[in-house]
């Protein structure tokens, strides 16, 4: 379980580190809530509607709040986010099992679809694999186009440090300033 104070959420952005044979991630960011990144671990499951859903139909509460994959072939992006509006209803959807760790890694495995692009995803702390990556837009290409799906290389999940300190730390800071100002008070009044 990840030990630590309340934050508004929990980023953590994608480190390629090598390429595939026909195209290469070049970044990624996942953001997860507060909640779910204090438990420790969440599985998430958030699926598209049958045809005919309605717009409007979002993910509420869910613990993934953006999901966002970059490939440089030819420049597609996957920009997943279910709390918005018509989520369901435009044909995308995520599916991941995550594990927060205390070394700032993130480990399990995800898939995101849209209406013609698919990429899954699988890995432990410093290694994650993103497979069956294919996308209609494609179009020309013996590979990665309809069924034919491609590796897109390898990479990590690193958590975004947070700038803000928690509260913790605003409480040291306080507690080290008040006795600084203590200390200085009593050389003056020994003077």
């Amino acid at each position: 379980m990840v030990a630590g104070a309340a934050q508004a959420n929990v980023v953590y952005n994608w480190m390629p580190t090598s390429a595939g044979e026909y195209v290469a991630s070049t970044g990624g960011q996942l953001v997860f809530s507060d909640a779910a990144y204090r438990q420790g671990s969440v599985a998430f499951n958030a699926q598209r509607l049958p045809m005919g859903g309605a717009y409007g139909d979002q993910v509420i509460n869910s613990p993934v709040l953006h999901a966002f994959m970059s490939f440089d072939y030819p420049s597609t992006t996957y920009n997943v986010d279910p709390t918005a509006e018509g989520f369901a209803s435009g044909a995308k959807n995520i599916v991941g099992n995550f594990v927060f760790s205390d070394d700032g890694y993130l480990s399990g495995a995800m898939s995101m679809f849209a209406e013609s692009d698919e990429f899954a995803a699988s890995g432990s702390g410093d290694h994650w694999s993103i497979t069956d990556l294919g996308s209609d837009y494609f179009s020309g290409e013996d590979h990665c186009v309809g069924y034919t799906l491609c590796d897109a290389g390898t990479g990590y999940w690193q958590r975004q440090a947070n700038d803000v300190p928690e509260p913790g730390s605003w409480a040291m800071l306080l507690l080290g300033g008040l006795g600084a100002l203590s200390l200085a008070w009593r050389r003056r009044r020994s003077v």
